[in-house]
């Protein structure tokens, strides 16, 4: 074994005291792992003696060893030894051990990672492989390790083309894995199709509004150049997101549908486009055709990426328009259940803020603030501004039902500072009128909703139901100061009725006539 000179460790200092067997037992565990069988590593470094080897490591302080699985295993202590034993190894005998471990360890994975580990340059077979292994991994929805070993798939393989295919593949499984950070640091390379595409997400889900437009409809123009149905579907539901960023629902729902023609023929692609165009029918007052598409769904197979729970997140949101308070949590807890182990994370984030609406209109306010929370800090973690003021909205109204009058503040402050488009401006007025509605602060809430009152209808903000209930805030807040005129023109609201909305819009006006018998 070949120790580097000059690296200054007493755990190196040490190990050069052991005899040669214990020497060459623990640098082949540290090239390894924190836990090595003591077979493996015996066979790995050459010991015949290996108790007697592992006996003196141990004397020496530099491993510990535990009995697990019917076997003895070398353990060392803590990260920092095993990296000072194996950082001194010269770069022949890191290679040498690598490579040996390959051929010695069972699992596909671990002989892979073995092999990049021995890797001192480009090769073309080694990244197919690892390609491959990510592949699998991807589909099992874990992200995470599917994005590392892209990303040396990338970098190992020759053909330039083909290693940015690789980084692209790396991008989109850390943002499936809701990592916007990490997706972002590693950065979309080129100027193609669905590197375009990428750079549109991650600029969406900072907030970048303008810059996200700009990089998603360069990215359709080219899709219509080189047919990909797989990445138009994906073009189209962000195009869908951005639309309903930008509160222009109209729009959402002909990129959502577009979605579904792009991914016809394909049940695991369908679901992409469900959630926009479902929440984008459902701002316009058409939740009754919003659970028509999801029904037309349900049952179809589901891919990894955004699979399943895009199901019970596009019904959730339609019940929620339509008011059925009970049928939308119980889809949004689903939803959430399942986004948490395949992602995204837009789908956690988008079924807490239901689950923290509905449990707040059902009575369950400390539920309610929970679940705002939970998503405020997913949202904060993964580097995402999308849904944050919706989740601080989300806060607001059950914090300021409790009193609890500063924690509510601060959230409608927090609401108006990461605002960046229409909707979360629908979301900041909406959370000030019902943190005075809570004190009541009936002049408050009217100056509150008034830039709603005046909203263009085609944005959905005048339609009745679960998303905006400022129709409901404003007539009570008139009422309660005899402006009974007011009231009447203020429940008709600017948007035509719709389907599925005549029960939620007869509150209002029930309302209205009562204070009229006053």
């Amino acid at each position: 074994m070949s120790i580097r000179v000059g690296t200054p460790s007493t755990s190196v200092a040490r190990l050069g005291q052991c005899p040669a067997g214990s020497r060459q037992l623990v640098a082949a565990a540290a090239a390894v792992a924190m836990a090595c069988p003591l077979a493996l590593a015996a066979r790995l470094g050459g010991v015949e003696e290996a108790p007697a080897a592992l006996d003196a490591a141990v004397e020496a302080r530099l491993v510990g060893w535990v009995h697990a699985g019917g076997q003895l295993v070398v353990a060392f202590q803590n990260p920092m030894r095993r990296a000072a034993v194996y950082h001194a190894l010269g770069v022949a005998e890191r290679v040498r051990l690598h490579l040996r471990a390959a051929d010695l360890v069972p699992d596909e994975g671990a002989a892979l990672r073995h092999r990049i580990a021995a890797a001192c340059g480009e090769d073309e077979e080694l990244a197919g492989a690892i390609a491959s292994l990510a592949a699998r991994e991807a589909a099992a929805a874990a992200w995470a390790s599917a994005a590392g070993l892209y990303a040396q798939a990338g970098r190992l393989m020759p053909d330039r083309r083909s290693g940015e295919r690789h980084l692209l593949d790396a991008v989109e499984c850390l943002l499936a894995g809701g990592d916007a950070h990490a997706a972002a640091e590693l950065g979309p390379a080129g100027s193609g199709a669905r590197s375009r595409y990428l750079l549109g997400r991650l600029a969406h889900l900072d907030g970048r509004l303008a810059r996200a437009e700009e990089h998603l409809s360069a990215a359709w123009d080219l899709c219509a150049h080189a047919p990909d149905p797989e990445l138009a579907t994906k073009v189209s539901t962000e195009l869908a997101y951005l639309c309903l960023s930008h509160l222009r629902p109209e729009d959402a729902v002909v990129w959502g549908r577009r979605g579904l023609q792009a991914a016809a023929g394909s049940g695991s692609l369908a679901g992409l486009p469900l959630v926009p165009l479902a929440f984008g029918l459902s701002v316009l007052g058409r939740a009754e055709e919003a659970l028509s598409e999801v029904a037309s769904l349900d049952g179809a197979p589901q891919g990894a990426e955004r699979g399943a729970s895009s199901i019970p997140l596009a019904r959730a949101g339609a019940n929620l328009a339509a008011d059925l308070l009970a049928a939308a949590r119980a889809d949004a807890a689903q939803a959430v259940r399942l986004a948490g182990r395949e992602g995204p994370l837009l789908y956690q984030a988008a079924g807490l803020f239901i689950l923290a609406t509905t449990s707040y209109r059902l009575g369950a306010w400390g539920e309610a603030v929970d679940h705002a929370e939970r998503g405020l800090t997913l949202a904060g973690d993964a580097g995402c501004t999308l849904m944050v003021p919706a989740l601080h909205q989300a806060a607001t109204a059950p914090l300021a039902a409790r009193g609890a009058w500063e924690a509510a503040e601060a959230h409608v402050a927090e609401a108006a500072a990461t605002a960046t488009g229409p909707l979360d401006e629908m979301m900041v007025a909406m959370a000030r009128a019902l943190l005075s509605r809570a004190r009541d602060d009936h002049a408050g809430v009217i100056d509150a909703v008034e830039p709603l009152r005046h909203m263009d209808p085609g944005r959905g903000a005048g339609e009745p139901g679960g998303y905006w209930q400022w129709q409901d805030l404003c007539v009570e807040a008139l009422i309660a100061l005899r402006r009974i005129d007011a009231a009447r023109l203020a429940r008709r609201g600017p948007g035509p009725q719709r389907r599925g909305t005549r029960r939620v819009q007869a509150r209002p006006r029930i309302r209205v006539e009562r204070a009229d018998a006053l």
